[in-house]
């Protein structure tokens, strides 16, 4: 398994995501399929961070039919993601942002170069979450 995937805070609100190694769809479907399950789980809504920081980058063949087809696996509790990744991956910021703004996500959407970054941009926009926790 190139991830790992856990609660990111006490109050379930935030599921932390981390790819490491080479990623390829068929891992990135994998975390996700687990996402599915724990975002089902919550009575409420859930944001997540996707840390891809450690990991060869989101790979490039077929990207848009790929997303798409991820984004229509995702649960009905999914709220703000924020994708955490090296500052030289360009290619990974302006993808995902371009997919984002297509497709109209309501949560919110924002990319990081830290996972505290990225619980800062959760925070500052759903000032209800809190993820301090584990």
């Amino acid at each position: 398994m190139s991830f790992r995937i856990g609660w990111d805070n006490e109050s379930r609100t935030c599921i932390l995501l981390t790819f490491e190694g080479t990623l390829t769809w068929d891992v990135i479907r994998e975390g996700l399929a687990e996402l599915r399950v724990m975002m089902d789980s919550a009575p409420q809504g859930v944001h997540w961070i996707s840390d891809s920081s450690q990991s060869s980058g989101i790979p490039r063949e077929y990207i848009m039919q790929n997303l798409r087809s991820l984004l229509n696996e995702i649960s009905d509790n999914a709220r703000m993601n924020v994708v955490v990744i090296t500052s030289s991956d360009i290619f990974t910021k302006v993808m995902l942002s371009s997919f984002v703004r297509v497709v109209g996500w309501p949560w919110g959407f924002a990319t990081a170069h830290s996972v505290e970054e990225a619980r800062t941009l959760i925070e500052a926009k759903y000032p209800s979450v809190s993820t301090e926790g584990y």
